[in-house]
């Protein structure tokens, strides 16, 4: 069926996919740049293009998103050596250029890129011997911060990257595209009214989420209902226990704790992306018509909606539970 995989299909290409998808995209825009007229990619005024080193990169970098918008000021990405292993905890300088039609690299500024490690909730894991002990996910990403993108087109960031794990100073080139528009709701709209599965559909939260232990507050509210509270929520789209990115289980966790401080003046609502009967009885995964009607491209996604029913943050995959709080708390004010 169109739009629908076995979920061990999904795992066992995760990774030649991210790749796949990566040369691909990168091949098309460089066409579209190539083959452009002078307005698709401008220089806005920059200074003149500049040489960059012609020495192929010692690491893989790649844009931990599906999309990078206008005037985004948060590049999320990680590191791989080549031969697969995650580079963590390094530090790294960027200097972040726009293509011209031409090929060339106009310089737009530098920044510093942030590591943050992820933390998820303890869970007690029983072995088949009988002992049981704690399991806690652990998940990092780079954050580079500071620096907008002012422009449309396709961008360059090269990395600068010595410190720990890293075997003097080593290089990478992150390369993506800055669109005009996101495929989903971005800041400021109004999110879809949703009739989301609750409690109150279910005999067993189980149907219905795959987190385990199960929050039940979670699953409270229809989207609907939080839009007619005039309360800030917040909203995730995470699989737990089938998530294709790897990531779903943190970025739940992330809200569950951020929910200890503010469960009296915010709303949460934990929605599973994918349809679980599908995948626990036929093992493929299937969009819900819910992510499907909030246009979803990937998932795990995060919105926190404000009291006038307008997105005011978003994120896609991995947040660290101080972003959410600071949004959060903005959404207060």
């Amino acid at each position: 069926m169109v739009g629908t995989t076995t979920v061990l299909e999904a795992r066992n290409r995760l990774s030649s996919r991210a790749l796949g998808f990566l040369a691909l995209s990168l091949a098309l825009i460089l066409v579209a740049a190539a083959c452009g007229d002078s307005d698709s990619i401008s220089t806005g005024g920059a200074p003149a293009a500049v040489s960059t080193p012609s020495e192929p990169p010692e690491l893989n970098g790649f844009v931990a998103a599906s999309e990078v918008l206008l005037n985004d000021k948060r590049l999320p990405f990680v590191l791989l050596d080549f031969n697969g292993q995650s580079v963590e905890g390094a530090d790294v300088e960027a200097q972040l250029y726009k293509l011209h039609q031409n090929g060339s690299l106009i310089p737009v500024g530098a920044a510093e890129a942030s590591f943050q490690e992820i933390l998820g909730i303890e869970r007690d894991h029983e072995h088949s011997d009988g002992s049981d002990h704690g399991h806690q996910e652990v998940r990092g990403i780079y954050l580079l911060e500071g620096v907008p993108f002012t422009e449309a087109g396709i961008w360059e960031a090269h990395l600068s990257v010595s410190g720990p794990n890293v075997s003097g100073t080593e290089r990478a080139v992150l390369t993506f595209q800055v669109l005009e528009q996101s495929s989903t709701f971005a800041i400021g709209d109004t999110p879809p009214a949703s009739l989301n599965p609750t409690a109150s559909d279910v005999t067993d939260l189980v149907e219905i989420t795959s987190l385990e232990p199960i929050v039940p507050e979670l699953y409270d509210l229809t989207v609907a209902d939080a839009l007619g509270v005039s309360k800030p929520f917040v909203v995730v789209f995470s699989t737990p226990a089938f998530c294709t990115s790897r990531t779903c289980g943190p970025v739940l966790d992330v809200a569950i704790q951020v929910r200890q401080n503010y469960s009296d003046r915010v709303e949460f609502i934990h929605i599973e992306p994918w349809e679980l009967d599908k995948i626990r009885n036929e093992g493929r995964l299937e969009l819900t018509a819910i992510s499907l009607e909030w246009r979803l491209p990937s998932e795990p996604w995060t919105f926190v909606i404000g009291s006038d029913n307008r997105i005011s943050a978003r994120w896609e995959g991995l947040l660290t539970p101080e972003e959410l709080s600071s949004a959060l708390d903005a959404a207060l004010q």
